[in-house]
Parts: structure tokens; C-alpha cells; sequence
């Protein structure tokens, strides 16, 4: 009986060995056919299912989806763009992020256009992060230049500062129709601090703050601009 039970109970090992063994099987065929799927999708396929993903707020989608667009490069450019004009504001940025890791003039260009789109102010300022380390080659339109010098002008201290970082950016606008704004609010400034974060401390280093962030768009001497070309 003893004979017996152990070879009963080295059966059951063997049978539970193969049905775990089984189990994880079709798991792992499970994610290779998911993941063949998702790379086998079209951009236009993947901007379509963020679109619902961020109608349903599907987080955990929506940031799969933002790194499948990513992925796809350049190729993705076209379908985010067409999916702008129907989007709304939480779903336009969203498409922004995705832009955001996309190099290269056609997606700053798109990301330029955001920028001046202000019925969606939350994508807008996606759009303006993104840009704010990145050439600027082609002309703005007379509403992305408002748009652009309307921040820098109007925005805190800390908006005002990432806006100006961009326009000195736009290379292909003349100097003084980009410049002199960022100098005018940079003056303003010294002369008069808007208020910003006192939470750094003593005023001494909020005034200092507050300075960095107008100075930082770019290379300055005193009075003497250096930087920006």
C-alpha cells in the first residue's frame, strides 16, 4: 500500500507539473499575440484606442497607448494630427505627450500649433513644455506668435519664463518681434516681481528664483544679450 500510495502521489506530481506547465504556456502565448497585435497596429489604430482610453479614463491604456505613438516615430504624425481637430482638451493632450517624445521638425512644428490653441489650455501648455528645448525652424503664423508673446507678456513668472524659452527658440521669426518681449517682461520683472512661490525661503532667495526663471530662456550679460541666435 505504501509501494502504491507513493507512486499515486509521484502520478499527481507529474500531472500538476504539466498543467502548471500548461498554464503558463498559454500565458506566454497570450502576451507574444497581444504584443504582436499592438505592433502590428497602425497609428491610426493607436490614436484611435487613446482617444476612447481617454474618454474612459483608462490609465493604465492611455500610457501604453502614448508609448506605442512614441515608438512609431515620425510615422505617427500624420494621424495624431488628424485626430486633433476632433479632440478635446484632456484627449489633445494626451496626443501633446505623445508629440513630446517624438523628435524632429514635423512634430515641433504640430507642437508649435498646440501652443496657439488656446481653447485647450492643458494641452497647450503640454505643447509648450515640450518645446521649450527644442529649435524652432520654420515661421510662425501671426496667431502662434501672439500666442507665444501673449504668455511672455502675461503668464507668472515661471509661465512667462517657459514661453520666452521657446520664442527665442523660433529662428526663423525676426529678432526684435522675439526678443523684444522677452526684454520687456525680463525688465518688468526687476523692476516689478510678480509674485511667485515664497516657499524656497527668505525673499532674497525668492527674488532669485523668480529671476532664474526669466533669465534662463537664455545666456545673459547685465543688460547685454548674448544667446539666442
Amino acid at each position: 500500500m505504501r509501494v502504491n500510495g507513493g507512486h499515486q502521489a509521484a502520478e499527481t506530481g507529474r500531472v500538476t507539473s504539466w498543467f502548471l506547465l500548461a498554464i503558463c504556456a498559454a500565458s506566454l502565448i497570450g502576451a507574444v499575440t497581444v504584443q504582436r497585435g499592438a505592433s502590428e497596429s497602425t497609428p491610426e489604430q493607436i490614436v484611435n484606442e487613446l482617444m476612447v482610453a481617454v474618454s474612459e479614463k483608462q490609465e493604465t491604456d492611455i500610457e501604453r497607448l502614448v508609448a506605442a505613438l512614441q515608438q512609431r516615430g515620425e510615422a505617427a504624425i500624420s494621424a495624431i494630427s488628424a485626430a486633433l481637430s476632433q479632440a478635446d482638451d484632456r484627449q489633445r493632450t494626451q496626443l501633446a505627450r505623445a508629440l513630446g517624445g517624438i523628435g524632429g521638425d514635423a512634430s515641433t512644428s504640430l507642437l508649435v500649433a498646440m501652443v496657439a490653441h488656446t481653447s485647450s489650455p492643458n494641452a497647450a501648455a503640454r505643447a509648450l513644455s515640450a518645446l521649450q528645448n527644442r529649435p524652432v525652424r520654420r515661421p510662425l503664423s501671426s496667431g502662434e506668435l501672439s500666442a507665444l508673446v501673449t504668455q511672455v507678456e502675461n503668464s507668472s513668472a515661471v509661465g512667462a519664463g517657459g514661453a520666452a524659452r521657446v520664442l527665442a527658440n523660433c529662428r526663423a521669426v525676426a529678432p526684435e518681434k522675439r526678443l523684444t518681449p522677452i526684454l520687456e517682461r525680463f525688465k518688468s520683472e526687476l523692476l516689478s516681481p510678480s509674485p511667485v512661490d515664497r516657499g524656497a525661503g527668505t525673499a532674497g532667495g525668492w527674488r532669485k528664483q523668480r529671476n532664474r526663471e526669466m533669465v534662463d530662456p537664455c545666456p545673459w550679460s547685465g543688460w547685454g544679450y548674448i544667446g539666442c541666435r
